[in-house]
């Protein structure tokens, strides 16, 4: 769809701009929803530090929604989307030497489980004869 965008004239801020609109207004039900279900969580204040982390969080997810965008007008979205899922995978390896994380038995899983799905994205246009 974004490219389809960019084939009729729309930058790709106008876009992404629209497109968290219209999924904040498809989520503001369920927000509502959820608030009246649960009163007792939703009248909760945050505190200061929170309130900033949750504001950074936003402004943070924007911008790679922004650049995600950004790059499939220039390059493949098969290699942009490659980039996006691999960087948790890349992000829980290097945690370990700079952070002393250890990789347990579901991190490992999940390293795994993305290798795998990595492989099978880059193997299969050459399994298949494709180009």
């Amino acid at each position: 769809m974004s490219r389809s965008a960019a084939d009729l004239g729309m930058g790709t801020f106008p876009y992404v701009a629209w497109r968290g609109a219209v999924a904040t207004l498809a989520l503001l039900p369920v927000v509502v929803l959820m608030a009246q279900r649960f009163p007792s969580r939703s009248s909760a204040r945050l505190s200061s530090n929170r309130r900033f982390a949750l504001i950074a969080a936003a402004l943070l997810g924007s911008l790679v929604n922004i650049a995600t965008f950004a790059a499939f007008s220039r390059t493949t979205i098969a290699v942009v989307l490659i980039c996006f899922y691999t960087f948790p995978a890349i992000v829980s390896v290097a945690a370990v030497p700079l952070y002393g994380e250890r990789i347990d038995r579901y991190r490992g899983a999940a390293l795994l489980v993305s290798a795998a799905g990595l492989a099978v994205v880059l193997l299969a246009p050459l399994l298949m004869g494709g180009g």
